[in-house]
């Protein structure tokens, strides 16, 4: 009776151990430990999915009984939950809106200089590519043989730019037309690097969000690398859609610190590579923030503003108040999600790098910066707002500095009805005010309809700068300051 009590535990026991959920983590060590961590893990049988040179960390799939077991052993080492990947973008894209998208950074002064990105690899870093030989935009790329490199790490015997539609598999294609895209047929331009080199990388899969392809991504960084990639574009993000909610990541997390961030800066960093990538589109969302690894410092990370209007579009993500540095850093015009502002700017900085190969990735970003509408005055909403390819190509021909467009105002007052009000010209029929805290941080925007030649800005409480927008007038107030 005992031997059958045994047996009837231990198959209770093994079946409970069995059926408990897998969940993705990844085991940090030093570059040293790699071998014997590894060693350790096989011989505790722990299956390992993926190893990343660049953050010394390997991923894997646990249980709370393997969790448990590993926390025991690897008392010192840092175990780490990981999050979560979606595509960011809306359905409703359309190609006249991203032609109004290289009308509003003044491509035409990079397409005058006959700059196409020619000479420069650019890695994409996607969902699917479906269909993508048969675009109308990306035949000339298939032509001329542009494709350098393909990779499926999610079903590698997949036939290249297969896949389905309903799976977002076309997310990529989408993507890759706003960055090198051209339509002879209809004349139409969506993106700025027409004969770049492209290395294409599919590391989500629309069927469902798994924890893997957190590593696939990963992958695809180190992938493009070796083989001399420079610029990279993501229009992917993790944050909170899981089907299990208690492996979603939290907003406090965007904070550069998830392994996918510290992957990227590394890229960044360590491998000089620029990497471009979509803010996010949870803006009108309780989310709110930035994705990662957009939170990485030296992402390039875009939002989405209005077309005509210094205004952030309501779904673009904003940057978080905790971080000690400006997200998104810039802004450019989609009506679809940030996944389609990103890939414009990929094909702006592949113009600059072909335009001066010595550039470093620091200095790109600084110039690109420096050309924005709001710089140096930028804001969490927006960043320093919209760059401008006629400004970035002067101070590439002639190394002069980039002149700023905003005006400054020190404002004090010792009446107090003045000393909450400024009054200022106002060549547009919106205004558009951004409130900040502190020089970078917004704490209310508003939008002012007016036909009067002037308006009243009233400072809130708390309130220590205002960046005001009057149609092409650019205004910067400082409250109760001196110069």
């Amino acid at each position: 009776m005992r031997i059958y009590l045994a047996l009837f535990f231990l198959v209770i026991t093994y079946s409970f151990s069995f059926s408990q959920k897998k969940e993705k983590y990844w085991l940090y060590h030093t570059a040293s430990e790699a071998s014997s961590i590894k060693d350790s893990l096989d011989n505790w049988s722990i299956q390992l999915n993926f190893h990343s040179d660049w953050i010394n960390a390997y991923s894997t799939s646990l249980d709370e009984t393997q969790l448990l077991f590993l926390r025991g052993k690897l008392k010192r080492k840092k175990i780490e939950k990981a999050g979560h990947l979606v595509p960011l973008f809306q359905k409703d894209h359309t190609a006249k809106e991203l032609g109004y998208a290289l009308e509003q950074i003044n491509a035409e002064a990079l397409i005058s200089q006959k700059l196409t990105g020619k000479g420069v690899k650019i890695g994409i870093v996607d969902g699917g590519f479906l269909n993508a030989p048969s675009s109308k935009s990306l035949v000339h790329l298939f032509e001329n043989n542009k494709i350098a490199n393909y990779k499926d790490f999610i079903t590698p015997k997949l036939k290249h730019y297969g896949g389905y539609k309903k799976l977002d598999d076309q997310h990529g294609t989408d993507v890759w037309e706003m960055i090198g895209g051209i339509n002879i047929e209809n004349k139409i331009q969506f993106g700025l690097a027409t004969r770049a080199t492209y290395y294409l990388a599919r590391t989500d899969h629309g069927a469902g969000e798994k924890r893997i392809e957190e590593d696939y991504f990963i992958a695809a960084l180190e992938w493009m690398s070796k083989q001399g990639v420079r610029l990279v574009n993501t229009s992917l993000g993790y944050t909170n859609g899981y089907n299990n909610p208690k492996e979603n990541y939290t907003p406090e997390q965007m904070d550069g610190s998830s392994a996918i961030a510290k992957a990227t800066q590394h890229a960044i960093e360590e491998k000089g590579m620029i990497i471009v990538g979509a803010a996010g589109n949870e803006g009108n969302l309780p989310w709110k923030v930035i994705n990662t690894p957009a939170d990485a410092k030296g992402v390039i990370s875009v939002g989405a503003s209005k077309n005509t209007l210094l205004d952030k579009m309501g779904y673009s993500s904003i940057g978080p108040l905790y971080l000690d540095y400006i997200k998104p850093e810039l802004t450019c015009f989609s009506s679809s999600g940030t996944s389609f502002s990103a890939p414009i700017i990929t094909g702006l900085v592949a113009c600059m790098i072909e335009q001066d190969p010595t550039l470093t990735n620091s200095e790109i970003k600084s110039i690109l910066l420096q050309s924005c509408s709001l710089y140096p005055y930028g804001n969490n909403y927006i960043g320093y707002g919209n760059p401008d390819g006629a400004k970035i190509i002067k101070s590439l021909l002639t190394n002069d500095p980039i002149e700023s467009n905003v005006n400054t105002v020190y404002h004090k007052n010792k009446r107090f009805w003045f000393k909450n009000r400024f009054r200022i010209k106002s060549d547009g029929k919106t205004v558009v005010i951004y409130h900040k805290y502190d020089h970078w941080k917004v704490l209310e925007k508003k939008l002012i309809l007016s036909d009067k030649k002037k308006i009243t800005v009233i400072r809130p409480n708390k309130v220590t700068q205002s960046t005001v927008v009057a149609g092409s007038k650019i205004l910067e107030i400082f409250w109760d300051s001196k110069k």
